[in-house]
């Protein structure tokens, strides 16, 4: 009788120990697959942030030569604009001048 008690208990222990080992075994696969499933999304996660950083600087880049091109265009108008005031009064010395060279009938 012994010896069956000794025996189911072998049976019972080895039993007991392939089913830990099954589920450790088991466990340990499916943490490792959730490692592979996490790091898979974060190495998307960060590939996907890149792209969207880089679309950034290009547009970022694009807005600095639409700037410089209206500050170039700023500088020409303003040019033009300080040539015209220039004109103007150019026009108007040479209205003055006419009026004093009639009253001093030079002309």
């Amino acid at each position: 009788m012994q010896q069956g008690f000794d025996d189911v208990r072998k049976e019972f222990k080895s039993d007991m120990q392939q089913g830990f080992d099954d589920v450790r075994k088991e466990f340990k696969s499916d943490m490792q697959q959730g490692f592979n499933d996490v790091r898979k999304e974060m190495r998307l996660g960060f590939s996907t942030v890149m792209e969207h950083i880089v679309d950034i600087r290009e547009t970022v880049h694009g807005l600095e030569e639409n700037v410089n091109r209206l500050n170039e265009r700023q500088e020409r108008v303003e040019l033009r604009l300080e040539h015209v005031a220039y004109k103007f009064e150019v026009q108007d010395h040479e209205k003055r001048v006419k009026v004093l060279e009639k009253k001093a009938g030079i002309v």
